[in-house]
């Protein structure tokens, strides 16, 4: 028998998109799957829907939360901490799963970790570029010198002895990605050249899009910033791949302007010298005097010309 595939779905009040998500799951051309839903304390008829459809099929398990827990990664610590396949995924509520997309990843010879690219549902393009077009091994070098997001915009399936050794921090917000650079880093990847989600873009997988609710959770978003260049430096990025770390330092830069704490501006300024990018000082200072209201205004503008940039590349 091949092995088992566990599919984490976390769901909140996404009924109707929910049911399309389970549909493409339960219609895989390879039926040795897990499918753990974590039901994200919805007010909808999801918890109607999934209880009877774990009647019918065994495949499903059903965890339920009767709060929300304010953040997706609550959701997939307690379905890492009950699958019981070899391999994990997860999947967004809104999204689907190509109808063989298990099997695609089963008959490649065994790899730890497999990484792949969704498909745009609009314009049904692949959502991942920038490895070419053959399947091939990856280090963590190509990952963050490509374009490629950590998570949103691509499938992984990790092996589970791998995947139940860490823990998703559920503080972060758009954190996802400090797993997948820490596995990567470890294990390296194996890319495969197929699309096998179909990805749904919307506000919840752009975490800049919807721009009040970014605001909102501007000590969430600093926290996830902090330990993005935090492990940034434990992996030396800046030797591999210098364009991401100095987003990484001037998007903090701009964050900590924003917020006002100008003592971790200070610390985090000194990164901005140790590369050599001296040239933004008299910038940085200039914006250091703007009032919140224009600071804001000028992340929004900086992160729609990163989201541009980073399509056309594509």
């Amino acid at each position: 028998m091949s092995p088992k595939v566990t599919i984490i779905v976390p769901t909140y009040n996404r009924y109707e998109l929910l049911k399309k998500c389970m549909k493409s799951l339960l219609e895989q051309t390879c039926n040795n799957i897990e499918i753990i839903v974590i039901n994200n304390g919805s007010q909808d008829n999801s918890s109607e829907y999934l209880n009877s459809l774990k009647e019918k099929d065994n495949r499903i398990k059903l965890i339920e939360f009767e709060k929300n827990t304010g953040s997706p990664y609550a959701c997939y610590n307690a379905g890492i901490k009950e699958a019981t396949g070899e391999y994990i995924t997860f999947m967004y509520d809104d999204d689907m799963l190509v109808p063989d997309a298990v099997e695609s990843i089963l008959n490649l010879d065994e790899q730890d970790v497999i990484l792949a690219p969704c498909i745009d549902e609009d314009s049904k393009e692949l959502t991942v570029k920038s490895f070419g077009n053959v399947s091939k091994s990856i280090t963590i070098k190509d990952m963050l010198n490509s374009n490629q997001g950590h998570g949103e915009e691509s499938i992984n399936f990790v092996k589970s002895d791998i995947l139940k050794n860490y823990i998703f921090d559920e503080k972060a917000y758009g954190g996802e990605g400090l797993i997948w650079i820490e596995i990567i880093n470890e294990h390296g990847a194996y890319y495969l050249h197929k699309g096998l989600r179909i990805y749904k873009k919307n506000e919840a997988h752009e975490q800049f899009t919807g721009y009040e609710n970014y605001f909102k959770n501007i000590e969430r978003i600093i926290y996830s910033s902090e330990k993005y260049l935090e492990l940034y430096k434990k992996i030396n990025v800046y030797d591999i791949a210098k364009t991401r770390y100095c987003k990484q330092v001037i998007l903090l830069i701009f964050l900590y302007l924003y917020s006002g704490d100008r003592k971790k501006l200070f610390i985090v300024l000194e990164d901005l010298k140790s590369f050599k990018l001296k040239v933004f000082m008299p910038f940085i200072i200039l914006v250091g005097f703007l009032p919140n209201v224009l600071t804001k205004r000028l992340l929004i503008n900086m992160n729609k010309l990163r989201i541009l940039l980073r399509e056309r590349k594509r």
